[in-house]
């Protein structure tokens, strides 16, 4: 072969699908040829340069993220980097919500209402820079020490790997049996039961919500864990009910709901469905949360972190899907909720 490599031989070597036919022939012309040596070595080198362009290229740095966070004017080149980089815009914006709001925990009302704790770790965390939290995919080392309270730096842990924490006897609560075989059914019903269900709750009169039916009057019955029932609401036009005397902490509880139009009544949860239970956080778990958010800026990322990590699945998703639109990390926060166990259809006893 003395004349040289074409451009579509240079790209088969590469891609190693040369002919097996040209292969011998090739391989010596390249042992005799430097030039085309030397064009398969730049077509490597522009390869490896695309890949890192595209790959490799520099994020910007926590002080970057820092001067960003705290509403200070980056260097023309973090700039230009933040408009074209998608990941770093994100996470950029995320910080400077989260450290605004994180500014405003500290409140000086009078000199004697004043907690030196949380103002110190409040002025900790400003001083060592927010961008910690996002570091998973830069640096572990946010000193967690400087953070206030054992519950705060779950928290923050929490925004640093990107990962919730939950109890999984509160996710567990979406599995049960029923005690008897489902009558049967003539079709699915749009009436459902809404809420609480697979949550735990931290006020002892949770509001209970089922989807409406045009002219129907509902009745709700709640029944502790060992089928005896704790409360009732009577008869009702809402489709919603909050009771009147608060339910015991620490209890494990299930409820229905029975809409009446007419002759014809409605079950909710239908014999087929899971079963509507949920839990009522014990006295020394809500002071324990109560504790803890008042160490945590009060921001809704933070606090729907801080309401999973006690399995309160109901508000944190609250919290979450507020701003979902504006944060990412909500979003994926979301999408672990949703990855949960699933409560299950009923396996009747037999």
């Amino acid at each position: 072969m003395d004349e040289h490599l074409t451009s579509q031989q240079v790209s088969d070597w590469r891609a190693g699908v040369t002919p097996a036919e040209e292969i011998l022939r090739v391989d010596d012309h390249l042992a005799v040829c430097e030039k085309c040596r030397l064009r398969l070595s730049a077509a490597d080198d522009s390869r490896i340069a695309g890949i890192q362009a595209e790959f490799l290229s520099p994020h910007l740095s926590e002080a970057e993220l820092d001067v960003y966070a705290q509403g200070n004017a980056l260097t023309k080149d973090a700039a230009t980097h933040l408009e074209e980089c998608a990941e770093c815009r994100d996470e950029a914006r995320d910080l400077r919500q989260f450290a605004s709001a994180s500014r405003k925990v500290v409140e000086f009302p009078t000199a004697a209402k004043v907690q030196w704790h949380a103002i110190a770790a409040t002025i900790a965390i400003a001083a060592l820079g927010f961008a910690g939290w996002l570091a998973d995919r830069r640096s572990p080392a946010l000193p967690m020490e400087a953070i206030g309270s054992d519950m705060a730096r779950d928290v923050y842990a929490t925004m640093r790997s990107g990962k919730l924490q939950f109890p999984v006897e509160i996710a567990g609560l979406a599995y049960s049996v029923r005690l008897r075989s489902p009558a049967p059914s003539s079709g699915s019903s749009p009436f459902r039961a809404i809420s609480p269900i697979a949550t735990a709750v931290l006020d002892g009169r949770p509001v209970f919500r089922w989807t409406s039916i045009q002219g129907a009057t509902y009745s709700v019955a709640v029944y502790d864990d060992h089928f005896h029932e704790v409360a009732q609401s009577g008869p009702i036009k809402a489709p919603e009910w909050r009771p009147e005397k608060p339910l015991a902490r620490g209890g494990v509880y299930r409820w229905e709901v029975i809409a009446a139009r007419g002759a014809k009544e409605e079950r909710a949860p239908g014999p087929a469905d899971p079963e509507a239970r949920f839990a009522v956080l014990d006295d020394f778990s809500a002071a324990k949360f109560v504790d803890a958010r008042a160490s945590i800026p009060h921001t809704p990322l933070a606090l729907g972190i801080l309401y999973a990590r006690f399995g309160a699945f109901d508000d944190a998703r609250r919290e979450f899907e507020s701003v979902a639109a504006q944060q990412p990390l909500a979003k994926k926060f979301l999408a672990q909720l949703d990855q949960m166990p699933a409560p299950m259809p009923m396996i009747p006893a037999q």
